[in-house]
């Protein structure tokens, strides 16, 4: 929860908005230690952002639709697909990929 907290707030310092990867470090005692923040993380099927969604029970098109519409939000264009579509609509994403274990 700690990192969590701390990753929305490095995120919210630098203005990037829906999705970001941010790599700590623990040492020895549990401590961490932020190294870097990611804005274009990897999208296969063995990268941490898309198994992390699917860990919190979206799937890969839903998504990319949700990333789309909040762009799109962002821009005041139309969205890409109807929100009815699919229930798992949001401002933003918080996809946690510590919980995969």
């Amino acid at each position: 929860k700690k990192i969590s907290k701390s990753t929305a707030r490095i995120a919210k310092a630098l203005g990037l908005r829906h999705l970001c990867r941010a790599d700590f470090m623990l040492d020895q005692n549990g401590v961490a230690s932020f190294l870097e923040i990611n804005t274009t993380p990897g999208f296969t099927d063995h990268s941490l952002v898309p198994k992390a969604a699917r860990f919190a029970g979206m799937t890969m098109p839903d998504l990319c639709a949700q990333l789309a519409d909040m762009a799109l939000r962002d821009a005041r264009l139309p969205l890409a697909v109807d929100p009815a579509s699919t229930g798992k609509r949001a401002d933003h994403l918080e996809l946690n990929s510590a919980d995969l274990g």
